[in-house]
C-alpha cells in the first residue's frame, strides 16, 4: 500500500482517477523531484513505462497549484516514425536528468515492462536495493504494421491527452491556444478524439500533430457537446472555470445556451437563466462578479446544495429558502429561511438580517442579527466594530423555540435580547456583554476576556473563566505567598515572600536592639548626675573629693566613649534599616511592572496576519508590537484558521 513517506504528503495520485475532483488515479509510482526519484509504492511489482511512469509523470507535471514544472525532466519518449513503408520505430523511453527509479524495501521481484534507458550511456535505471531483483522486459525497437487497429487509435488519444501543453506553442494554432486556457476543460474530449480515421498508414506522431494543429472556430465543430464545439468555446468565452457558472449581475448577458451562456467570457445577468444553465451542466456553483448583486426571489426554484461565491458582490436573501446552501465574500441583507439543513456563510458582511440555523465563518456584523427559526448557530472567528454605547443587537427571537448559540473567538460589542427558556448560548473572546432585560431564561456562558452588563430577570451566567482588570488585580494581590508556594528563584513571588518571612523580621530585631542601646544610654546617664550629686553634696575632705572627682571624671570619658560607640551602632543599623526599605521599594515596583503587563497582555489589541500565519500582540498604544507568535496547526504546519500551537518569534 502506498505511504506518506513515498507520497510526501500528497495523497491526490493514490485515490481514484478524477482531476475535476482534484485526483489524478491509483498510480503505482509517485515523484521526488528534489531528489529525482521515481518512488515505487508498496505492494507494486510490476511496472510498464509507458502507463505507470511516462503518463502518470505528465499529469503529475500539470498538477494544479503545485508548481511540480520546476523540476528537471524526468522522463522523455519516442516512437512511431517511419523507418520503412511498414515498419515503425517501437516506443523507447529515457530516463533524463540524472533521475532514477527507487523500489520499495522488501523481498521480491521487481518486472518493469518497456523499452527503458538512461540517458547516460549504460546507465542503470533502478536505485539497487537490497532484496530486490529486477528484471527489465524490453520489446522490438521496430513495429511492423500494414493498417491502423482500434487499439492504435486508442494509443493515439492517449498519447494526445497526456501531451504537454507546453510543448505546442505555434502562433494560432489549437495547441497554442489550448495553452493559454485558464482552468477545467476536463470533459468528454478524450472520448470524442477517437474517430473514424481512414486512408494511408500513418505514423501516431503525424496523426498527434494534426490533432494538435487543427483550427477551431464557430464555423466548424460545433456539434452539440462534442469536443471540438467544447473547445472552441472554452477558447472563445472561458468555459466555466473553477467549476462555476459566472454571473455579473451589471455586464452579463441573457441566453441560456450551453458552452456559451454563464461562462467567463459571457457571464449570465440573470438568475434563473444561470440556474437554467448549471442545471444542464450539471454544476453546483455560481462565481459572482465583483459589484454584481443577486435578489434570491427572482428564482423560483430550489437553492439547496448550491455554493454562490465571488468577489465583494451584494446578496439579498429575500424571504428564500436557503437549505443546505453556502454564500460566500459577500453583503447580506433580509430574511432567509432554513427549516432542514443549516445553511453556511463564510467571509460575509451581515447588515440586519433575519437568518435560521446556520454556520458562520469569519463573518462580520455591519448591523443586527435577528434569530429566524429555533436550532443550532455557530459563528466562528467573527467580530463587530459597534461602540460599546451602541452594541450590536442580537435578538434570539421571541417564542421562535429552543437554539443553541455558540460564538467561537468573538471580538467585539454584544448585546443579548429575548434569551428565554430552553435557550443555550455560549460566547468565547474579547469585548462587553450585555443581558437585555428581555432576557428572563434560558443560560449563557461567557469565557476570555469581557466585561458584563446583567440587567437580565432570570437568565443564567456562568462565567468562571473570564477573565477582567479587576479580576487579575485581585488574584495578584490575594495570593499567599508561603514556603508551600512561589519558589522560584529569584521570582516576584519567592522575593515577596523573602522580604516578608526574613527581611521583615531582620528589621524588627534591629528596631529592637536600637531601643535596648537607647534604654542602656538613658541609665549611664543616671549614673553621671547620681555621680554630680555626690561631688555636690560632699563638701568634706576636698582632697578626697578631688582625688573622687577625677576618678569619677575617668568614669565619665569612658561612659562617654561608651556612648559615642553606641551612637555609631545606631546609626550603622539605621542605614540597614534604609537599604532594607530600598529593597522593599524596588521589589513593589517590580511587581507592580508585572501586573502592568499582564494587564496589557490581557486586554490590549491582538491581530492573526492570514498571510504570514502570525498572532501580534500590541502595546496599550494599539500600535506597538509585544510580542508576536507564528501560528501552526496540529501537524506544525504554518496555519491560521486551525490553530494548534503558537511560538514565539
Amino acid at each position: 500500500m502506498p505511504t506518506t513517506t513515498f507520497n510526501y504528503g500528497d495523497w491526490s495520485f493514490w485515490r481514484s482517477y478524477n482531476p475535476i475532483g482534484g485526483t489524478y488515479g491509483n498510480s503505482k509510482v509517485a515523484f521526488d523531484g528534489i531528489n529525482k526519484l521515481v518512488l515505487v509504492s508498496e505492494g507494486t511489482t510490476l511496472l510498464n513505462v509507458k502507463n505507470d511512469i511516462f503518463s502518470v509523470w505528465k499529469r503529475w507535471m500539470q498538477v494544479p497549484g503545485t508548481n511540480n514544472s520546476r523540476y528537471l525532466e524526468c522522463i522523455s519518449g519516442v516512437g512511431g516514425d517511419p523507418i520503412t513503408t511498414t515498419e515503425f520505430l517501437g516506443a523507447t523511453f529515457f530516463l533524463e536528468n540524472g533521475w532514477r527509479i527507487q523500489p520499495w524495501s522488501g523481498n521480491y521481484v521487481l518486472s518493469i515492462v518497456g523499452n527503458l534507458y538512461t540517458r547516460e550511456i549504460n546507465g542503470n535505471p533502478v536505485v539497487p536495493t537490497a532484496g530486490v531483483s529486477v528484471s527489465l522486459v524490453r520489446s522490438n525497437l521496430v513495429d511492423g504494421r500494414i493498417a491502423i487497429t482500434q487499439e492504435d487509435y486508442e494509443n493515439i488519444a492517449n498519447e494526445v491527452w497526456d501531451e504537454l501543453r507546453v510543448e505546442h506553442e505555434n502562433e494560432g494554432t489549437f495547441g497554442e491556444g489550448i495553452a493559454s486556457i485558464r482552468g477545467d476543460i476536463y470533459g468528454n474530449v478524450r472520448s470524442n478524439v477517437l474517430g473514424n480515421i481512414e486512408g494511408d498508414v500513418l505514423s501516431p506522431t503525424t496523426i498527434v500533430n494534426e490533432v494538435w494543429d487543427e483550427v477551431l472556430d464557430s464555423g466548424s465543430h460545433n456539434v452539440v457537446d462534442s469536443a471540438g464545439r467544447r473547445l472552441w468555446t472554452t477558447q472563445d468565452y472561458g468555459g466555466y472555470q473553477s467549476a462555476s457558472i459566472w454571473y455579473d449581475s451589471n455586464n452579463g448577458f441573457a441566453g441560456t445556451t450551453d458552452e456559451i451562456a454563464g461562462t467567463v467570457g459571457r457571464p449570465s445577468n440573470n438568475l434563473s437563466n444561470a440556474f437554467t444553465v448549471a442545471q444542464s451542466k450539471n454544476l453546483k456553483q455560481f462565481f459572482v462578479n465583483k459589484g454584481s448583486s443577486i435578489d434570491l426571489s427572482t428564482y423560483g426554484g430550489s437553492i439547496a446544495n448550491y455554493r454562490f461565491w465571488g468577489n465583494k458582490w451584494s446578496l439579498a436573501l429575500g424571504n428564500k429558502s436557503i437549505d443546505s446552501a453556502s454564500f460566500e465574500t459577500c453583503e447580506v441583507t433580509g430574511t432567509g429561511l432554513v427549516s432542514s439543513s443549516l445553511s453556511r456563510f463564510t467571509d460575509c458582511i451581515l447588515n440586519n438580517v433575519t437568518i435560521g440555523p446556520s454556520d458562520f465563518v469569519h463573518c462580520y456584523f455591519e448591523d443586527d442579527f435577528t434569530i429566524g427559526s429555533a436550532g443550532s448557530f455557530v459563528f466562528d472567528d467573527c467580530f463587530s466594530s459597534k461602540v460599546e454605547s451602541n452594541p450590536l443587537i442580537f435578538d434570539m427571537g421571541l417564542s421562535v423555540g429552543a437554539t443553541d448559540v455558540v460564538f467561537f473567538n468573538f471580538n467585539g460589542n454584544i448585546q443579548f435580547n429575548n434569551i428565554q427558556a430552553g435557550d443555550s448560548v455560549s460566547i468565547y473572546g474579547e469585548g462587553n456583554v450585555t443581558l437585555d432585560s428581555t432576557c428572563n431564561g434560558g443560560e449563557i456562558v461567557i469565557r476570555g476576556s469581557f466585561t458584563i452588563t446583567d440587567n437580565s430577570t432570570g437568565t443564567t451566567v456562568t462565567d468562571d473563566a473570564r477573565i477582567d482588570k479587576q479580576g487579575i488585580a485581585d488574584s495578584v494581590w490575594d495570593e499567599i505567598l508561603d514556603v508551600g508556594s512561589h519558589t522560584t528563584t529569584n521570582s516576584a513571588g519567592r522575593r515577596l515572600r523573602d522580604i516578608q518571612d526574613t527581611d521583615l523580621p531582620a528589621i524588627d530585631s534591629t528596631v529592637d536592639s536600637i531601643q535596648l542601646d537607647t534604654d542602656s544610654i538613658e541609665t549611664k546617664v543616671d549614673t553621671i548626675d547620681i555621680v554630680v550629686d555626690s561631688i555636690q553634696v560632699d563638701t568634706n575632705s576636698i582632697e578626697s573629693k578631688v582625688d573622687t572627682a577625677n576618678t569619677n571624671i575617668s568614669t565619665i570619658d569612658s561612659t562617654v566613649n561608651s556612648i559615642q560607640t553606641d551612637t555609631d551602632n545606631i546609626e550603622t543599623k539605621v542605614d540597614n534599616i534604609n537599604t532594607n526599605v530600598t529593597n522593599v521599594n524596588n521589589n513593589v515596583n517590580t511587581v507592580k511592572g508585572l501586573v502592568e503587563f499582564l494587564y496589557k497582555y490581557e486586554r490590549g489589541r491582538w491581530k492573526i496576519d492570514r498571510l504570514t500565519n502570525q498572532l501580534t500582540i500590541y502595546d496599550s498604544d494599539g500600535t506597538t508590537p509585544l510580542y508576536q507568535f507564528d501560528l501552526t496547526d496540529n501537524n506544525g504546519d504554518p496555519n491560521s484558521d486551525a490553530v494548534y500551537e503558537r511560538t514565539p518569534v
